[in-house]
């Protein structure tokens, strides 16, 4: 999963060789390598001048995902107004850490030059391969993805899936899956999903041992306001009301309601796996931000034995545990039970921690848990 980082300090294990740690301020970045014993190996000056940065190791491979952030737009909030920032102008540079002459830079476009928006930048659980997974661009629509108006037209051309399996450009195999053309079947040229009819907004993907990307996010639907057009039909000879009626109320709804699981395979074929049952929002107008009804934030917890994936679901009531593998829900846990606040996050593989705060008594307990 994405966090959102500017540069600070990043350290990750590298297999057998030591570890890797990337630091540094908005003018200068450095990438060092160290020994199991903290003796350093190497040290490599990192020039960029993006606003965020996302370190990886696999194997004896370093790679560091890169984001440039600038204004694009605004959206209606409060009354007002707030900017909205691009969504792609990413980059991804690998190092190999047994020879220090190997760097390779690449900017994150399609091939027809359409920026990618990055949602999930991981190891692969088969292989231990990075992989990058996410959505295409529509460069036309770049700013205009925040509202459920924007949703419902959708930002985006579709999504890919890019196997990183070393650190030059010819090691990077790529599936781009399109629906803008309208010829996808299942799916409308603006993302509408005909088994759901709904949209989704993907905030998250994984991989399972099979080699398919699962994208996941929250469902949205849109329904025309009957109630607000037949006021406008009642009120069409007062030319002036009618008018700002439907400009105030609007014509039309949005609102998330299930978690939603589409699979994309090794060939780019997309289907529908799964919906999930969470907490809706309520009826918004299309032109209110999105983030602002999203209650649920995602991550997987794998298990290299058992070659289950399981996804979980976090929201502002439960916790929701789906296994990907037996195609349903295992395990619902509520964030209160009486006295007791309770919090899950990953651990160790196959393993979710569990936090139990005792709000009377002041006392948290800390579990470990296998799925």
């Amino acid at each position: 999963m994405l966090a959102k980082s500017a540069v600070g300090i990043q350290i990750k294990n590298i297999s057998q060789k030591g570890f890797a740690v990337f630091y540094g301020d908005k003018s200068n970045k450095s990438l060092l390598v160290f020994n199991p014993k903290g003796e350093q190996l190497w040290h490599k000056r990192v020039k960029s001048d993006a606003d965020k940065y996302f370190m990886l190791t696999s194997g004896r491979d370093v790679y560091i995902l890169s984001k440039k952030d600038y204004v694009t737009g605004s959206t209606a909030v409060l009354g007002g107004y707030a900017s909205v920032n691009n969504e792609g102008d990413f980059e991804i540079t690998g190092y190999h850490t047994a020879d220090t002459t190997v760097e390779t830079h690449i900017a994150l476009k399609d091939d027809h030059g359409n920026q990618l928006k990055v949602i999930s930048f991981e190891n692969d659980p088969a292989t231990g391969k990075p992989y990058i997974a996410g959505c295409i661009i529509d460069s036309t629509k770049a700013g205009k993805y925040v509202s459920g108006r924007a949703v419902a037209k959708c930002p985006y051309f579709g999504v890919f899936t890019i196997n990183i399996n070393g650190s030059k450009t010819a090691d990077m195999v790529k599936t781009f899956t399109y629906w803008q053309d309208g010829t996808l079947d299942g799916v409308s040229n603006r993302g509408k999903f005909a088994e759901t009819d709904s949209y989704v907004k993907f905030t998250y993907a994984f991989r399972d041992f099979n080699g398919n990307t699962y994208f996941a996010g929250p469902e949205m639907i849109k329904r025309v306001k009957w109630g607000s057009i037949a006021s406008s039909v009642i009120l069409a000879p007062l030319i002036v009301v009618s008018p700002f009626i439907v400009g105030l109320v609007g014509t039309s709804k949005c609102k998330l309601t299930d978690a939603m699981l589409v699979k994309q395979n090794g060939q780019g074929v997309l289907s529908v796996e799964n919906t999930i049952a969470t907490t809706h929002s309520r009826f918004f107008r299309p032109l209110a931000p999105v983030p602002f009804f999203d209650t649920k934030s995602f991550y997987a917890v794998n298990n290299t034995e058992t070659k289950d994936n399981n996804l979980i679901i976090d929201e502002e009531k439960n916790i929701t545990v789906y296994n990907v593998n037996k195609k349903k829900v295992v395990r619902t846990i509520p964030h209160k039970d009486g006295n007791i606040k309770i919090g899950v996050y990953p651990a160790k593989e196959g393993h979710i921690m569990v936090s139990e705060y005792n709000k009377k008594e002041k006392y948290t307990k800390v579990s470990i848990e296998a799925l």
